[in-house]
């Protein structure tokens, strides 16, 4: 025991233990009689007795001998040294000491915000930004971040300066000093102080200059960390919950995005219970460039610590059918951040499911989006297990048949080839009546992207009997299929030369095999044989007319060395 004192329990502890037990612990009985003690340092009497008598034992058993503790610090020398800063000589000094006080002990913070050292050191700022003159102003302004006044002394301090406080900090943020990066950081975190604990106090002209000088000045050095670690994230969110005007909105969005471009920003703003909400609530809320500052944080969020939990979060404060979706497909989300959106058991593919039923075209055409995307990135392992239910594919040929827009059926399109292979996906499709919508599809489309995708899908498709049964059953999907080859692409040829050669392998009745030569498709494919359509799709055209050479051996354009082959 080093610093004996006794409490008002009237047991006596080690004074460094006690404090650590009442303020650090926030322990609010005594350790041994278990009655009430007071938080205050003044409760707190030195053991004067107690003391000597270690210190003689010390003495007399050849022990060093304990120090005799300074005596606390305590309000009335603190008033004394408030007192000596406002002798122009004495300033420097005075300032370096209660810097010193601060640093030494949390018992002396406690005793100078009791004392009024935060108004003195706001009122010694501002002084000096009145006299256009700096010495002090940095040991003034870290004295003022380590006290940590209460709210009511910060809003007492800013009523009495008029506002005059923040103009002193944007003052002060200007200058070209030596250590400006020190200097500059005290004064950021002074101006997060005043917002975050005496907003009210301020005119909002006052507030928009601080969040504006906070905005500007967040980007310098350690300034993200800083802002973060003195809890301004908490700050800023408490202060955008209160549905501030406009310009305070997009300032605060804006001081957000710097703060969570650092990995402890990001994870306070999901700490808070309306983190996600606060920034999501507010897109489409206040003005464009707030949407800006919002989507920006969120797409922060997403890319580098997004899970499971995080979306399920934004989707939750949001409209799932319209913001929500919006939302999710602008972020552009990163490979990793959209397969953890397919977590858990695929309930959120299931989402997305019901709204394609029920959403409105722009929720669907979204949805479409978001879904190929997320699909796109799953290992073919994961598709097979997803075991895609018929009223996917049903909600699939349901947007391929409205034509929302062209990305969403070029979305649908993809979707649909990238499932296709998968399982009974294939025969699920079919059933859903994705043939039919194809074929009218390739009919009105000139497009070559387009028309390159749909002949995959039908190609896709055709690989089962139900698919091939529904093309011959559609009345312009053979000479559809047929006039696309060698007036696409080469790709594009090849695709529907490779559902001509399935039609002719699984499903050439007599009849079928009529209707190819009626319909101009052993022409067609005698062409290709003919011209420059790449190497596959001649190989396949040369298979299909093998085939049936028989069948079709009074069409002139079959090469002779074709006709011997036995059909």
């Amino acid at each position: 025991m080093k610093d004996p004192v006794t409490a008002i329990t009237g047991i006596t502890y080690d004074r460094e233990s006690i404090e650590h037990w009442i303020f650090q612990a926030k322990n609010t009985t005594c350790p041994v009689t278990k009655q009430p003690l007071t938080p205050t340092y003044s409760d707190l009497t030195p053991n004067h007795t107690l003391r000597r008598l270690i210190q003689s034992w010390c003495t007399q058993n050849a022990v060093d001998r304990i120090p005799t503790p300074k005596p606390p610090l305590d309000k009335p020398r603190i008033v004394g040294l408030l007192n000596d800063l406002q002798c122009p000589k004495l300033q420097m000094k005075t300032l370096r000491k209660l810097e010193f006080l601060a640093v030494e002990h949390e018992r002396n913070r406690k005793c100078m915000v009791e004392a009024g050292v935060g108004r003195a050191m706001a009122s010694h700022i501002v002084s000096c930004y009145e006299r256009k003159e700096t010495a002090g102003i940095e040991e003034a302004l870290s004295v003022f971040n380590m006290v940590r006044s209460t709210s009511s002394e910060v809003r007492l301090l800013v009523s009495a300066n008029d506002d005059r406080i923040i103009e002193a900090l944007v003052w002060v943020l200007g200058l070209d000093v030596d250590n400006c990066v020190t200097f500059k950081s005290h004064a950021v975190i002074v101006l997060k102080t005043i917002i975050g604990k005496a907003s009210s106090s301020i005119t909002q002209q006052g507030k928009n200059a601080a969040l504006q000088i906070m905005l500007d000045t967040s980007p310098w050095g350690r300034n993200k960390i800083i802002l973060v670690e003195s809890g301004a994230v908490f700050e800023l969110i408490e202060l955008e919950l209160s549905f501030p005007e406009k310009k305070t909105s997009e300032l605060v969005l804006g001081i957000l995005f710097h703060l969570c471009s650092c990995a402890d920003g990001r994870e306070k703003l999901m700490s808070h219970a309306a983190g996600i909400a606060v920034v999501t609530k507010r897109l489409l809320k206040v003005s464009p460039a707030a949407d800006d500052r919002a989507m920006l944080i969120l797409s922060l969020i997403c890319r580098f610590s997004g899970s499971h939990s995080v979306f399920q979060e934004m989707l939750k404060f949001t409209k799932l059918s319209d913001e929500a979706l919006s939302i999710l497909f602008s972020l552009q989300l990163s490979e990793s951040a959209l397969k953890t959106l397919n977590a858990k058991n695929g309930e959120f593919v299931e989402s997305l499911l019901n709204i394609l039923q029920v959403g409105c075209y722009e929720s669907r055409a979204y949805a479409v989006l978001l879904l190929n995307s997320i699909l796109e990135v799953e290992e073919p392992t994961q598709l097979v297990a997803l075991k895609l239910k018929p009223k996917f594919f049903v909600e699939l040929v349901q947007i391929l048949h409205d034509q929302i827009s062209p990305k969403a059926s070029k979305a649908a399109l993809q979707l649909l080839i990238n499932v296709g292979p998968w399982g009974r996906n294939k025969l699920k499709a079919a059933e859903a009546g994705a043939v039919s919508v194809l074929v009218d599809l390739l009919l009105d489309s000139s497009e070559k992207r387009a028309c390159e995708m749909i002949l995959t899908a039908l190609d896709q498709l055709c690989q089962c009997a139900e698919g091939r049964a529904e093309l011959l059953k559609h009345g312009a999907g053979l000479a559809i299929v047929s006039k696309k080859i060698l007036r696409v692409s080469k790709v594009g040829s090849e695709r529907a030369v490779r559902i001509l050669l399935s039609l002719s392998k699984y499903s050439a009745s007599p009849s079928v095999v009529q209707e190819m030569l009626q319909l101009g498709v052993v022409s067609k494919l005698c062409l290709v044989l003919q011209v420059d359509s790449g190497s596959k799709a001649k190989e396949k055209a040369r298979e299909v007319l093998k085939l049936h050479a028989r069948a079709w051996k009074n069409c002139s354009c079959i090469p002779m060395s074709l006709l011997s082959y036995p059909s």
